[in-house]
């Protein structure tokens, strides 16, 4: 399937949307303009994410300052795009969040509608925003049927903290870092309230990722009946990290066959596995919720599925306060292209 121009290597139905994957050499910009989008004030450096960002048009460009901007090496977005500016931060708390996603929702709505394409197409940088408001706003965008397309840029990172690569300092155990002292709670993410049954047992479909070993021991407070477990294989690549994910799991009697590895990256993938855990509850008194920890396509895969597909109520994961780490881009920058098939 050519993706303008570019032959999209992954696509899947689900809902009224089909989506597509690929990365940023093999699928172009919307080949028109962008009613809006909101990016980084820096884009991820490749050799080949300058000539995709020279491509980009938008009737209003949102440019977050607030989140994520202290990155090595990058470049600042062209003077050209038209450009409104925010403060956003890694939300520290839901009462954070509330506010700054009131202004999300005001930038959207207001340039929206004052698009006048017929087909209405937005884009998302997702190193620009934190990932409950990446899965709040894609909700939004969907379950309001504001818009014909969405395209999420996404480059996958690797990160430095006190010095170290953050995959040892976890390796190493809680003993040997602090990060596992920050505190978080489960919030649920606006447009993606699913339905909820209150009177039913629990069934937690947990995707994570590094800090397993917190979000893990944090579920113990949902008390759940039965938890399925997709984490990033990239976080359980080493002995002592995947012997420390089996003794969490022998402690919340989880079941070695509801243990899903994938690949952080791959949203159809991710959203599959999340069917899989899903049909092995075979009986209508266990209400299954997914719990979103872990990198951004994670979330965004599971709002997908919770909004097109599934139903189940979505949690995020909000700490309560931020470590700052260096950032380091891996791999080249991709591209989920989400299309509505209704769309006229």
């Amino acid at each position: 399937m050519k993706i303008n121009g570019g032959d999209a290597f992954s696509s899947h139905r689900i809902g009224w949307y089909d989506l597509y994957e690929d990365t940023i050499e093999n699928i172009s910009p919307y080949d028109n303009i962008y009613a809006c989008g909101i990016l980084s004030p820096r884009y991820i450096h490749s050799e080949y994410t300058l000539e995709w960002i020279n491509q980009l048009n938008f009737y209003k460009c949102g440019v977050n300052l607030g989140y994520n901007i202290n990155q090595n090496g990058l470049v600042v977005y062209s003077d050209r795009i038209n450009q409104e500016y925010f403060r956003w931060s890694d939300s520290e708390n839901t009462m954070i969040f509330a506010k700054e996603f009131q202004q999300m929702r005001h930038f959207f709505d207001k340039n929206l509608r004052n698009f006048s394409g017929k087909r209405r197409r937005v884009l998302i940088d997702a190193t620009a925003i934190s990932k409950i408001a990446l899965s709040s706003i894609v909700g939004m965008l969907v379950r309001t049927r504001a818009v014909s397309g969405i395209d999420i840029l996404y480059q996958q990172a690797d990160y430095q903290y006190n010095g170290l690569w953050l995959h040892d300092v976890y390796a190493a155990g809680p003993l040997h870092h602090d990060i596992n002292d920050i505190d978080f709670c489960f919030s649920a993410v606006p447009y993606s309230e699913g339905k909820y049954k209150p009177n039913l047992p629990r069934h937690i479909i947990l995707l994570c990722g590094l800090d397993f070993q917190r979000t893990i021991a944090k579920i113990r407070e949902l008390e759940p009946a039965r938890i399925d477990l997709i984490i990033e294989d990239e976080a359980v690549r080493d002995s002592k990290s995947f012997a420390s994910l089996q003794s969490l799991c022998r402690n919340l009697d989880i079941d070695p066959d509801g243990i899903l590895k994938t690949k952080r990256w791959n949203l159809n993938e991710t959203i599959k596995l999340i069917d899989l855990a899903i049909s092995r509850i075979n009986r209508t008194n266990i209400h299954s919720i997914i719990i979103s920890a872990g990198g951004k396509p994670f979330a965004t895969a599971a709002t997908l599925h919770s909004i097109l597909k599934s139903e189940c109520p979505l949690l995020a994961t909000v700490p309560d306060r931020v470590v700052h780490m260096q950032r380091m881009p891996l791999n080249k920058c991709k591209l989920y292209r989400l299309d509505d098939r209704t769309s006229v």
